[in-house]
Parts: C-alpha cells; structure tokens; sequence
C-alpha cells in the first residue's frame, strides 16, 4: 500500500531547541536526531514541553535558539505548509477535521499531487482531473479499508464518534505518504480495541515505508508497544532516554509523576 522509498528516507536532527511564551521557558536546549524507520515516544507530565517541542519541529511555534534539520536541510523558519512540501505530516490533539464534510472528502485532502488543484488546472484539464479524483478515491478506500471501517468512506466526519474521528484523523496523515510523522496523542480517549487499530495502522506504515515518526501519549503501555525509543521530557528538557521498563524504574522519572516540582508552561 506505500510505495515510498526507503533510500529517500532520512533522519531528523533538533539541535538545542529552545523556545519560551512571555518569558517563561517551555523547551530547554534539547537535542536529539530520530533516525528513519523508527518510532520515538515523547512522555512527560502536563507542561512539560511536549507539545511545544513538535510545534517548534512542525513549523507551527518559531524556536528562539537553535535548529532543526531534515534530509540535512535546515527547517527554521519555514511553514507547516512548506514542511508538508518536505514530508512532514502532524496530527493534534484535537481532530481539526473538517466536520461537514465526508470522511473520503478529508482523507482525500492529504493525498499529494492532485490535478486541477490551481485554477488554470482546473479549467484545461478536466480529463486528468476525473482521473486524479478516481486515484484519490481509491486510496483513500485502500486506506479505509486497511483501518477495517470502509463503512464510513462517506460518513459526514461531524456524525462520527470521538474515535472514529480520531482514526481518521490518522488516515489523514497516513494518506500524504509522509517521511516523518508527529503524533501528538493519537489514542487520548480511545476504547482498547480503537488503541490497537492505531497502533497497526502507525507501526504497518513505519514499516513498510521506512518513515520515521513522533509520538507524544500518556499511555505509557500504548508507548511501549509502539516505540524503539522513548524520550522523557520534564520542565522543558529531555531528562533520560530509555525504553518504558527503563523510564519506569527511573527515580527521576517517578519523582517527576508523582511528587517532583512541575512547572505549569501551559503546554504538554
């Protein structure tokens, strides 16, 4: 189902990223290089800079210090639509669907190049238009169907339950065949059988594409499945690296959970 090449895969690099809102630091000197072809958790507790930090990567936040660098060019300053240009795709904590319209028609939205999408393509080539349209509709059922809820391809998304929305939002990403995934709680709220439909459809995509990818949960079971590496961030700084077993056995780690000083940065 992905055809995207692994020799165009490439690893991601954050040197020193810093980043604080009205004085108060959020993301501190971190620094890191995820290498294709893995899953990365992020854990932390709320406010310690999680969210920020794929904000700074997505294009969304702007760092203050530091960089961030991908197929060895560097990202900062450029916008999350120039960064979707690069491979780069994001999901939210919240769905950000579009909720009028359809799940095929949202899917579809990622799915990269599109004929007729300027005006003038639109006007001269109506043809190859009906054939896009016809190789996006197949792909997005391709993925549906993958997902095992092909039954929802023209469901109104606003008419869907919370995890349903969630899977899609999922196939979303999935569907522009990026090179780097950032997922930022991609199974909140989610029933147990949801949780494992999400997890497949992130590890079968990593897998058979080679991309590489971000996750941000507090469910550290859900964590553990899904990565080869996790990072633990608290009051803005990765802390210690490991695997789940590791971070949970680490005093650090428990000091943070439950008892340690965290410093609210309006953020996870």
């Amino acid at each position: 189902m992905y055809s995207q090449s692994r020799d165009n895969m490439a690893h991601l690099e954050i040197r020193n990223l810093s980043k604080s809102y009205s004085g108060t630091p959020v993301v501190r000197q971190v620094s890191y290089i995820f290498e294709r072809g893995q899953i990365y958790g992020l854990v932390g507790p709320n406010g310690s800079g999680k969210t920020t930090l794929l904000n700074v990567i997505s294009g969304f936040a702007r760092s203050d210090h530091g960089f961030t660098y991908f197929e060895t060019r560097q990202l900062n300053h450029l916008t999350p639509e120039q960064l979707w240009t690069l491979g780069f795709a994001r999901s939210f904590q919240d769905n950000r669907l579009a909720l009028r319209l359809t799940v095929a028609q949202n899917i579809g939205l990622a799915v990269r190049g599109q004929t007729g999408e300027g005006a003038l393509g639109a006007v001269l080539r109506c043809s190859k238009i009906a054939s896009s349209n016809e190789r996006v509709r197949a792909r997005v059922g391709a993925l549906l169907d993958h997902a095992g809820i092909a039954d929802l391809i023209d469901k109104v998304c606003g008419t869907l339950s919370f995890g349903q929305q969630k899977v899609v939002t999922v196939l979303t990403c999935l569907a522009s065949q990026p090179k780097f995934l950032l997922l930022d709680e991609p199974v909140a709220g989610l029933s147990l059988v949801l949780k494992q439909k999400v997890l497949e459809l992130i590890l079968s995509y990593v897998e058979q594409s080679g991309a590489g990818a971000i996750v941000v949960d507090h469910d550290l079971d859900f964590v553990q499945r899904i990565s080869c590496r996790v990072l633990f961030m608290n009051l803005g700084r990765v802390v210690t690296t490991g695997t789940v077993q590791e971070l949970r056995q680490n005093p650090l780690v428990i000091g943070a959970y439950l008892g340690g000083v965290i410093a609210s940065a309006g953020s996870t």
